[in-house]
């Protein structure tokens, strides 16, 4: 263990020191990610049409708190 970890354990058990959680890396902290979802029918002429049409879904990662928890185990835990 490095003494880093260990300085995150205690201020983990403490409740003091640096936060235990960072911002999410599939949203950069918005809480919600935009995806595209395929649309399409048929239009008069009776010719087959389809488009991408983007939406907003809560990231599934972090719940839509825009921030997840920090392994204090994980050395590769960056705390931005």
């Amino acid at each position: 263990m490095t003494i880093e970890t260990l300085n995150r354990i205690n201020a983990m058990l403490t409740g003091t020191g640096q936060r235990m959680d960072k911002l999410c890396p599939e949203c950069d902290g918005e809480g919600q990610i935009e995806y595209e979802r395929t649309i399409g029918g048929i239009d008069n002429g009776g010719s087959p049409w389809q488009e991408y049409e983007p939406y907003l879904a809560t990231c599934e990662t972090c719940g839509g708190w825009g921030r997840i928890d920090i392994d204090p185990f994980d050395d590769d835990d960056d705390l931005s």
